[in-house]
């Protein structure tokens, strides 16, 4: 199961997923996030052990605490160039590639 963006749109999700929003959805495979998300909640994809891919917004600013946690499949994600990240939020994950893209 692929979120695009249109999915979050129609779910009015246009700037902020809230707290454990999609916790343990183990159906969701890949997720590209619209570039009006700025806020990812505490653990809002915590538990979505089939997760392989991600593609972070250009307007993020914070992700919450235990966004990723338990994402045993989580290989790839795509980061805006200019985004911080506390990496110590995926140290438990085995991502095999971390991408800056440019917008």
């Amino acid at each position: 199961h692929v979120l695009d963006e249109s999915y979050f749109i129609t779910k009015d999700l246009v700037e902020t997923i809230p707290d454990v929003e999609f916790k343990d959805n183990t159906k969701i495979v890949s997720i590209r996030l619209p570039d009006t998300i700025t806020t990812i909640g505490i653990g809002a994809f915590s538990g979505c052990t089939s997760l392989e891919s991600i593609k972070l917004p250009n307007m993020l600013q914070h992700i919450g605490a235990s966004a990723f946690k338990n994402c045993k499949s989580l290989k790839e994600i795509h980061l805006p160039m200019e985004f911080y990240l506390k990496f110590d939020e995926f140290l438990s994950l085995h991502i095999a590639q971390v991408q800056f893209d440019e917008y």
